[in-house]
């Protein structure tokens, strides 16, 4: 009888050798495929919001404010009492019409009665890349805001200037921003949706092309971080608000210290976390609210960007910014500025 001949060690240690190299030349590759995959699904829904956007707009006019709030609130970025921001509003228009019918909207957004609503978990506001989107914010330390807020990526175009009410407005240079409506009644800083205000496609001189409309957002990196909250009002809950050329949370994924104001940054996570994360926020010894937050993403290199005529586009972490007025970033944010958008030094 023949014997039958098996492996040896050594050839078998071999072909494992083999494997885990042929492994890791094959992970990179697959791990890019996947992120590709994931970019395409969330320009897929951006591109579902602009145009979502672009219908509410031509159906009333006009986009639909970034946040609201009562008349009588003079310091919105510190204030718990939303009304409707522009992903509520816009809910009909992107078949949430369920979700938006579970809103009171009688009641502030922060309301109890409002907690089921906001809680609500929208697909077509997530990320998938972000992998801190599924935790939801519980609430700032020393604010009545309540739990239960569900998670989003996108943020409204605000504009250049903070969002702040007039009795904190007033502290900002009028030949920058001017004062008759915060932040909006200067040609170069005016976004497209503001707080209480918004423009109309026939108010974008700078051309629909050439205007965000909407900027990718991270989601906080804790339960107690509130960025990245889609039925609240707030700059860096669903809005961007100061990130260009006057605030230091100045171009995409900013990762230099205090980048963003928020109310809930002291309660955040460990400072070391948040420099890893490139998430840098600031609340001035716990007296700062939420009035500054730039574009940020979880892609590689750059952010998507809606822009006002509903297509979406990658934007590069090396666009050029500036400390004075008048980058092609600036110009983007801005949507009636005057000055020409040279695409060619987008690249």
């Amino acid at each position: 009888m023949k014997n039958k001949r098996g492996f040896t060690l050594v050839e078998l240690l071999v072909v494992i050798a083999i494997i885990g190299i042929l492994i890791a030349l094959l992970l990179p590759a697959v791990q890019a495929a996947r992120e590709a995959a994931r970019r395409m699904q969330c320009a897929g829904n951006m591109k579902q919001l602009s145009l979502g956007l672009l219908n509410y707009e031509q159906s009333t006019k006009s986009f639909p404010p970034a946040c609201q709030f009562d008349a009588g609130v003079s310091q919105p970025d510190y204030s718990d009492d939303f009304r409707p921001n522009w992903v509520i509003l816009l809910l009909p228009y992107i078949e949430q019409q369920d979700v938006y019918d579970m809103f009171d909207l009688n009641l502030y957004i922060s309301h109890v009665n409002n907690r089921p609503a906001r809680g609500q978990e929208l697909a077509v506001m997530k990320c998938p890349s972000d992998a801190h989107n599924s935790i939801k914010f519980v609430g700032s330390s020393g604010y009545s805001e309540g739990d239960n807020w569900a998670r989003g990526n996108y943020g409204a175009n605000g504009g250049l200037g903070p969002m702040l009410g007039p009795a904190r407005w007033n502290n900002y240079p009028l030949s920058i921003y001017g004062r008759n409506s915060p932040g909006w009644s200067a040609s170069n800083s005016r976004g497209v949706m503001g707080a209480n205000v918004s423009a109309a496609i026939r108010d974008i001189s700078d051309g629909t092309s050439n205007t965000f409309l909407l900027g990718e957002l991270r989601a906080g990196i804790s339960q107690y971080d509130g960025r990245g909250t889609w039925a609240m009002g707030n700059a860096g809950a669903s809005s961007l608000f100061c990130y260009g050329f006057f605030g230091d949370a100045n171009g995409p994924n900013a990762c230099n210290n205090n980048s963003d104001d928020l109310k809930s940054c002291n309660s955040s996570v460990a400072a070391e976390i948040v420099e890893q994360e490139c998430m840098s926020c600031y609340n001035r010894n716990g007296n700062s609210g939420s009035s500054q937050a730039t574009a940020r993403s979880m892609h590689p290199g750059g952010v998507h960007m809606a822009f006002c005529d509903g297509s979406v586009h990658f934007i590069v972490d090396e666009v050029e910014i500036s400390v004075t007025f008048g980058s092609i970033w600036d110009r983007m944010v801005c949507s009636m500025d005057g000055m020409p958008l040279d695409r060619d030094r987008l690249d």
